[in-house]
Protein backbone atom coordinates (compact mmCIF):
# COMPACT_ATOMS: atom_id res chain seq x y z
CA UNK A 1 0.00 0.00 0.00
CA UNK A 2 1.57 3.45 -0.62
CA UNK A 3 1.82 5.22 2.79
CA UNK A 4 2.03 9.01 1.40
CA UNK A 5 1.65 11.83 -1.13
CA UNK A 6 4.07 14.76 -1.60
CA UNK A 7 1.75 17.81 -1.80
CA UNK A 8 2.54 21.63 -3.24
CA UNK A 9 1.90 24.01 -1.28
CA UNK A 10 0.29 25.78 -3.81
CA UNK A 11 -2.73 23.68 -3.60
CA UNK A 12 -3.33 24.22 -0.18
CA UNK A 13 -3.06 28.00 -0.70
CA UNK A 14 -5.32 28.13 -4.18
CA UNK A 15 -7.82 30.69 -3.35
CA UNK A 16 -9.85 29.10 -6.38
CA UNK A 17 -11.12 26.00 -4.79
CA UNK A 18 -12.13 24.66 -1.49
CA UNK A 19 -11.13 22.37 0.96
CA UNK A 20 -12.81 19.48 -0.37
CA UNK A 21 -11.44 19.66 -3.78
CA UNK A 22 -8.33 19.92 -1.82
CA UNK A 23 -8.74 16.40 -0.61
CA UNK A 24 -10.31 15.12 -3.78
CA UNK A 25 -7.25 15.96 -5.35
CA UNK A 26 -4.63 14.25 -3.01
CA UNK A 27 -6.97 11.22 -3.12
CA UNK A 28 -6.76 11.19 -7.27
CA UNK A 29 -2.97 11.75 -6.55
CA UNK A 30 -2.60 8.60 -4.05
CA UNK A 31 -4.79 6.51 -5.80
CA UNK A 32 -2.97 6.78 -8.82
CA UNK A 33 -0.32 5.36 -7.26
CA UNK A 34 -2.46 2.08 -6.45
CA UNK A 35 -1.95 -0.36 -9.46
CA UNK A 36 -5.37 -2.18 -8.18
CA UNK A 37 -7.07 0.71 -9.75
CA UNK A 38 -7.89 0.80 -13.08
CA UNK A 39 -6.65 3.98 -14.64
CA UNK A 40 -9.85 4.44 -15.71
CA UNK A 41 -11.83 4.36 -12.93
CA UNK A 42 -9.19 6.50 -10.80
CA UNK A 43 -11.46 9.79 -11.20
CA UNK A 44 -14.79 8.04 -10.96
CA UNK A 45 -17.19 10.11 -9.03
CA UNK A 46 -18.75 7.00 -7.40
CA UNK A 47 -15.38 5.69 -6.34
CA UNK A 48 -14.32 9.01 -4.81
CA UNK A 49 -17.42 9.68 -3.08
CA UNK A 50 -16.47 5.99 -1.37
CA UNK A 51 -13.35 7.19 -0.90
CA UNK A 52 -13.92 10.80 0.41
CA UNK A 53 -17.53 10.46 1.73
CA UNK A 54 -17.98 13.51 0.32
CA UNK A 55 -21.35 13.42 -2.37
CA UNK A 56 -20.98 12.43 -5.74
CA UNK A 57 -22.67 15.83 -7.03
CA UNK A 58 -19.64 17.49 -5.17
CA UNK A 59 -17.24 15.45 -6.42
CA UNK A 60 -18.49 16.78 -9.80
CA UNK A 61 -18.53 20.28 -8.52
CA UNK A 62 -14.89 19.70 -7.63
CA UNK A 63 -13.67 17.69 -10.49
CA UNK A 64 -15.18 20.96 -12.46
CA UNK A 65 -13.54 23.60 -9.87
CA UNK A 66 -10.30 22.06 -10.10
CA UNK A 67 -10.15 21.95 -13.31
CA UNK A 68 -10.78 25.46 -14.16
CA UNK A 69 -7.89 26.43 -11.54
CA UNK A 70 -5.48 24.54 -13.64
CA UNK A 71 -5.12 21.05 -11.14
CA UNK A 72 -7.08 18.74 -13.14
CA UNK A 73 -7.56 17.65 -16.39
CA UNK A 74 -10.34 15.69 -18.34
CA UNK A 75 -8.17 13.90 -20.56
CA UNK A 76 -4.54 13.57 -20.67
CA UNK A 77 -2.10 12.25 -23.85
CA UNK A 78 -4.10 8.92 -23.30
CA UNK A 79 -7.48 10.16 -23.16
CA UNK A 80 -7.99 9.66 -19.11
CA UNK A 81 -8.69 12.08 -16.78
CA UNK A 82 -5.80 12.83 -14.06
CA UNK A 83 -5.11 15.01 -10.83
CA UNK A 84 -2.17 16.89 -12.12
CA UNK A 85 0.36 19.33 -10.32
CA UNK A 86 -0.01 23.01 -11.92
CA UNK A 87 3.64 24.34 -12.09
CA UNK A 88 3.37 27.56 -12.81
CA UNK A 89 1.77 27.39 -9.44
CA UNK A 90 3.62 25.36 -7.80
CA UNK A 91 6.86 26.88 -8.07
CA UNK A 92 5.93 30.24 -6.86
CA UNK A 93 6.64 28.91 -3.48
CA UNK A 94 8.54 25.62 -4.64
CA UNK A 95 7.32 23.90 -0.97
CA UNK A 96 6.07 20.26 -0.22
CA UNK A 97 4.66 18.82 2.36
CA UNK A 98 4.08 15.05 2.82
CA UNK A 99 0.46 13.85 3.41
CA UNK A 100 -0.16 10.17 4.92
CA UNK A 101 -2.32 8.14 3.31
CA UNK A 102 -4.38 7.10 6.69
CA UNK A 103 -5.32 10.73 7.19
CA UNK A 104 -7.04 10.54 3.31
CA UNK A 105 -8.46 7.24 4.29
CA UNK A 106 -9.93 7.81 7.18
CA UNK A 107 -12.75 9.72 8.45
CA UNK A 108 -11.23 13.22 8.77
CA UNK A 109 -12.90 16.35 7.31
CA UNK A 110 -11.32 18.07 4.20
CA UNK A 111 -10.22 21.08 5.99
CA UNK A 112 -8.99 18.88 8.65
CA UNK A 113 -6.52 17.50 6.13
CA UNK A 114 -5.92 21.01 4.56
CA UNK A 115 -4.87 22.65 7.97
CA UNK A 116 -2.74 19.50 8.88
CA UNK A 117 -0.53 20.07 5.89
CA UNK A 118 -0.53 24.34 6.35
CA UNK A 119 0.99 22.84 9.85
CA UNK A 120 3.66 20.82 8.46
CA UNK A 121 5.09 23.70 6.18
CA UNK A 122 8.14 24.68 8.01
CA UNK A 123 7.19 28.19 6.80
CA UNK A 124 3.83 28.69 8.17
CA UNK A 125 4.46 30.97 10.97
CA UNK A 126 5.87 33.84 8.11
CA UNK A 127 3.15 33.57 5.64
CA UNK A 128 1.97 37.25 5.29
CA UNK A 129 -1.55 36.19 4.12
CA UNK A 130 -2.56 36.05 8.02
CA UNK A 131 -3.34 32.04 8.40
CA UNK A 132 -4.69 31.26 11.76
CA UNK A 133 -5.21 27.79 13.68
Amino acid sequence: MIDSIEVPIALLWEPLITTSDKLVWMVIRLDRKDKSILPKDLCSPSRLDDRTGLSRSLIYDSLRRLEAAGWFRRQNGAGLPEAIINYNKARQTDRWVTIHAELLAGNMRPREVVTYGFLLDKNHRHWKEGFTY
